[in-house]
């Protein structure tokens, strides 16, 4: 009997425990239940918080990182850039980060509800480079990407966005296949990698492909950037097979509108004339020559003395001072941006006259640009890009240096026509070569030079 009260007292004793047990792991259960959130540890709790985290623009920022400081508790916000988590005891301060914003440090005191807004964080913005479906670190891909941003085109006066790629891009080879204003430049990119095909890089502008780099204003340029191998292939095909150059223009920034006018004024000369011989002592060479060519007799000289004379005091004529000229260039930028919550604007109007070195050559330039987005509704957005522009040149011809050639060419002509003869006659008539010496089938350099009324549309 006594045995039998003794095993029931350790039953009912059994039966008291476990009841103790399952009661407080009901309580522990239900404790956390009621305070978790995606929380990756908890350290002694004190009580739980949420809020929400956004951008300046007070857009919801989904995924970032909302640690306790000092503790391993944490949480990561939703879509909605809501969180919650469960605060340690002792600890007092969220560490708020998110790639491409500032990491934030906040204060918790008494608060259960902490909505964060965060910054962004622009030089970590500038280290990040799109390329092909996704996105790289700048100093990862150094040899394959070339990047040139705006603010970098506007430090010294540039007429063309090809001016801009000259020594600022690795890899990238700018040549001026004419010295005429306005006339075209070859780009190659790592060199030539094409015999047959041709080997120019695209150009692809605000998305546009195909572009023409002549009649972009390099003012309206927000940044460039180069891509030199597969990284070009990756989303072009075969037309990127010699590299791709992307641009994208300016847009509008939130805030009050704003009128920027800039102007530039420059000029050119050229840098070095042929050193030629003067007119007197050409006359002492003709001379000279036309006695090697008398067989017989006393040769009568083409200039007396007297007129040698009259050329070393007076100089002659210099055709390259006659057909060349300190050339000015004009640029004229101005725009109008702005924005709002939901508008972003910027219109732009650029005007370029550049007068080239050689007389009656020039290059004129009227470009035109709008960019226009908007936020319809939270998922939905509109935008514009619209650019036109207008180009006019005159240009003497680069053909052959003979009569038979309209004109010939001025520039090849100049060094090779007499100092002795003046541009013009008595009557005011261009001069020719008199005869008997002298190239006598071109023509006068500076006719060859004006007359020829050839616009580049």
């Amino acid at each position: 009997m006594s045995k039998l009260r003794e095993t029931m007292r350790k039953v009912s004793l059994l039966i008291l425990l476990c009841g103790i047990f399952f009661s407080a792991g009901a309580y522990t259960a239900a404790a956390f239940e009621k305070n978790k959130s995606n929380v990756w540890g908890t350290e002694g709790v004190q009580k739980a918080v949420s809020g929400k985290v956004k951008d300046v623009n007070g857009e919801p920022v989904a995924g970032a990182n909302v640690t306790v400081k000092g503790t391993t508790a944490g949480t990561s916000t939703d879509v909605d850039g809501n969180y919650k988590l469960v605060v340690p005891e002792g600890a007092n301060t969220l560490v708020v980060s998110f790639i491409g914003y500032l990491t934030q440090e906040v204060p918790i005191g008494n608060r259960s509800q902490i909505d964060i807004v965060l910054e962004s964080d622009i030089q970590a913005l500038s280290e990040i480079v799109v390329v092909g479906y996704g996105q790289q670190r700048k100093s990862d891909i150094t040899g394959a990407i070339s990047s040139v941003k705006g603010r970098e085109l506007v430090q010294l006066p540039m007429q063309r966005v090809d001016q801009a790629l000259q020594g600022r891009a690795a890899g990238v080879l700018v040549l001026n296949t004419a010295g005429a204003p306005g006339a075209a430049t070859t780009i190659r990119i790592r060199g030539m990698n094409s015999i047959n095909g041709g080997n120019n890089a695209l150009i692809v502008v605000d998305g546009l492909q195909g572009a023409n780099l002549n009649s972009l204003n390099p003012n309206d340029i927000e940044s460039m950037e180069i891509l030199k191998d597969a990284s070009a292939t990756a989303i072009y095909g075969s037309r990127g097979a010699n590299g791709v150059i992307l641009i994208t223009t300016k847009t509008g920034k939130k805030g009050k509108p704003t009128i920027d006018y800039s102007f530039s004024y420059g000029s050119q000369t050229i840098r070095h004339k042929l050193e030629l011989m003067g007119a007197a002592d050409y006359a002492i060479t003709r001379n000279d020559y036309k006695a090697t060519q008398n067989a017989s007799g006393i040769p009568e000289p083409i200039f007396s003395d007297a007129r040698i004379a009259e050329l070393r005091n007076n100089g002659g004529t210099d055709w390259q001072d006659v057909i060349y000229r300190t050339a000015p260039i004009y640029n004229h930028q101005l725009t109008i941006s702005g924005g709002t919550e939901n508008l972003n604007y910027m219109v732009s109007g650029g005007y370029l006259d550049q007068q080239g070195i050689l007389i009656n050559s020039a290059y004129k330039r009227f470009s035109l640009r709008a960019n226009v987005s908007a936020d319809v509704t939270r998922n939905v957005s509109f935008g514009l890009n619209w650019a036109g522009s207008k180009e006019a040149g005159n240009s003497p011809p680069y053909g052959g240096g003979t009569a038979l050639s309209f004109l010939g060419q001025a520039v090849n002509i100049a060094p090779r026509w007499d100092p002795t003869t003046p541009p013009f006659d008595s009557g005011g008539n261009y001069n020719r070569h008199p005869l008997g010496y002298g190239a006598y089938d071109t023509w006068n350099p500076l006719a060859a030079a004006v007359e020829p009324d050839i616009m580049n549309n």
